[in-house]
């Protein structure tokens, strides 16, 4: 069984910066490539902030706390 949804929780994430948008753009592309998606969930509004300036949520559903 292949794995279809790839969750992130970002819950106890207060920085991220191009070292973590990096990760997520690497497993958005693998998973995209499967037909798989990729989601954030628990998102701080400073992280949120530089997942939006990045360009990230237009390619992974970003749920912000």
């Amino acid at each position: 069984q292949e794995i279809r949804r790839l969750v992130f929780d970002f819950s106890h994430t207060v920085f991220c910066d191009s070292s973590g948008i990096g990760m997520l753009m690497g497993r958005y592309k693998i998973m995209h490539a499967l037909g798989g998606q990729v989601q954030a969930v628990h998102v701080s509004e400073n992280v949120g902030r530089i997942l939006r300036m990045s360009g990230v949520t237009k390619l992974i559903l970003v749920e912000e706390d």
